[in-house]
């Protein structure tokens, strides 16, 4: 007849980080040869979509094979697990509880080991604390997993907000840039505004004064046209005045000869 061995037992640790943050990492079978404990030498057998009905084996260093089965997920509250395939058959799991910011973790068995060597081992080292001992490895080595990843997401979210915080710099940087090549064009612009306004300016006050000096030659041409129009008129007129004067000078002349003629016949 064959010996059996029952062996209840489990394990809690209280990690400071939420369900959801934990269940990931229970979640992800295919990563649990990473971190549950070298001396179990867990391989994974089978990997389901969901986790549903993944398996792994672990062949303890001090101990028989045994394989485990997720038989029922509640997610972020408990995966359900069997214990079968080796030395030990029976269910088990682990549940996770919210505890102020941190999540309670509590790694189960009840299981029934076959076999005369274990009966025996179980007068020297009760069975039960083996596995304690066995889980409270798992329970360590999912701390640390935890942290490793929060010190890996820290580290990758400071090395993000590094790279952030360098490419606002270098879009300020750029900003700056672009708003002082834009006050550079601006005040060049404004410049060569003023330069073409006083171009302008000046053209204009000399086309002004060219045109003043232009209105002035002209003025004078005319004036000194006019002027010689009248001086000639006042030559004409002098002219017609001398011989005016001369023309009544002559007749004058005739006159008194005239007379004189007159005289002379009357007297004879």
């Amino acid at each position: 007849m064959s010996v059996v061995t029952r062996i209840r037992t489990s394990e809690e640790l209280t990690v400071p980080f939420t369900r959801e943050d934990v269940w990931p990492v229970l979640a992800d079978v295919a990563a649990y040869p990473e971190w549950w404990p070298a001396s179990l030498r867990v391989e994974v057998l089978a990997e389901r979509e969901g986790i549903l009905g993944s398996e792994i084996e672990v062949r303890p260093m001090m101990g028989r094979m045994f394989r485990i089965r997720i038989e029922e997920v509640e997610e972020i509250h408990s995966l359900r697990l069997r214990f079968f395939g080796g030395s030990l058959e029976g269910p088990g799991g682990f549940h996770l509880r919210s505890v102020d910011g941190a999540t309670h973790v509590r790694y189960e068995m009840d299981v029934f080991a076959r076999g005369l060597g274990v009966a025996l081992l179980s007068q020297l080292a009760p069975p039960h604390l083996i596995h304690s001992s066995r889980m409270r490895g798992v329970l360590r080595n999912l701390a640390s997993r935890l942290k490793r990843l929060r010190k890996a997401t820290d580290a990758e979210a400071s090395r993000a907000a590094r790279t952030r915080a360098q490419e606002e710099a270098v879009a300020r940087a750029a900003v700056m840039e672009a708003e002082r090549r834009t006050a550079e064009a601006a005040r060049r612009g404004a410049e060569e505004e003023a330069a073409a306004c006083r171009v302008a300016e000046e053209a204009e006050r000399r086309a002004a004064e060219e045109a003043a000096r232009r209105a002035a030659e002209e003025e004078a041409r005319r004036k000194a046209v006019e002027d010689a129009r009248k001086q000639a008129e006042g030559e004409v007129a002098a002219r017609v005045a001398a011989e005016e004067a001369e023309r009544r000078a002559a007749k004058e002349v005739a006159r008194r000869a005239a007379e004189e003629e007159a005289r002379k016949k009357a007297v004879e």
